[in-house]
């Protein structure tokens, strides 16, 4: 375990920031992807991307000193193992997305932390800026790369039995619900997201539209709600959930409040809704 440094007023609140902030905007701009398919010395990335030359070679240079690029002889530069792996954007285990447009969305947050102190006014993702596309999609791809490696060890987890369908209710990014069709070869239905969950490609809310007449014994992977500021709308929710269940007829693993931890060793009962 590495032990953590003393406190330090410089490296944490000057060098910390500029490291965060050159690989956010290394990674949305595409400089890991430009050198991904070849060496190129900072010109060359410059006329790649249309970027200020001088900016480029200062971006690259801070990029160099944090290893995430190596500098060949010949001048030119080319992506580290970690930035190779982690963040182009075609490798298989990137999170550029999350680095990259999400890492944005967060700087816009943590520049919002001393009114929301002095205020309490929360940047409220959730509640006021799901009308925000971008954001959004950079939300839900980014909280999918993050997560990627559990998709299928959670979809182990859950006990089931010969299942048909599958219904996923507020399930955000889908990945765990796609690991479940997979490790069940079952054919996923549409899926069925609340209002605040991306409005990219969502079919509708779950609160509003009424399910499909036609669901024969589905499973439901997850039946949670998006979390609500306070526990009275938690509840509400959480009921949502429930009322849902019952109408597509639903075999569902044990209910748990919506918005929070599922219980550590899931039973699945053979019951047409969730538990009262």
């Amino acid at each position: 375990m590495s032990k953590a440094h003393d406190p330090d007023p410089l490296l944490d609140s000057l060098t910390g920031l500029v490291a965060a902030r050159a690989l956010i905007t290394a990674t949305g701009l595409g400089i890991f992807d430009a050198l991904a398919e070849g060496p190129l010395d900072a010109d060359g990335v410059a006329a790649r991307l249309e970027l200020d030359p001088l900016g480029a070679e200062t971006l690259l240079t801070a990029l160099l000193a944090m290893r995430y690029v190596d500098l060949d002889e010949d001048g030119t530069f080319r992506n580290g193992a970690v930035a190779e792996r982690r963040l182009v954007r075609s490798s298989p285990d990137s999170i550029a997305t999350f680095v990259g447009s999400q890492g944005d969305l967060h700087w816009e947050v943590l520049g919002m932390m001393t009114e929301a102190v002095r205020s309490g006014d929360a940047y409220a993702m959730h509640e006021t800026r799901h009308e925000d596309a971008a954001n959004w999609e950079a939300y839900m791809r980014g909280l999918y790369e993050i997560s990627r490696d559990d998709h299928a060890l959670d979809a182990k987890l859950v006990p089931l039995e010969a299942p048909r369908r599958l219904v996923d209710i507020a399930g955000g990014h889908g990945g765990f619900s796609m690991a479940m069709c997979r490790r069940s070869r079952v054919a996923p239905s549409a899926p069925i997201r609340a209002s605040q969950s991306t409005p990219i490609r969502s079919t509708g809310s779950a609160h509003s539209r009424p399910l499909p007449k036609n669901r024969r014994r589905p499973i439901c992977a997850s039946a949670s709600a998006s979390s609500e500021p306070s526990s009275s709308a938690s509840s509400r929710s959480s009921a949502r959930c429930s009322a849902l269940s019952r109408r597509a007829g639903v075999l569902t693993c044990r209910r748990w409040t919506c918005g929070s931890s599922p219980p550590a060793a899931p039973r699945c009962g053979r019951r047409r809704s969730c538990p009262a």
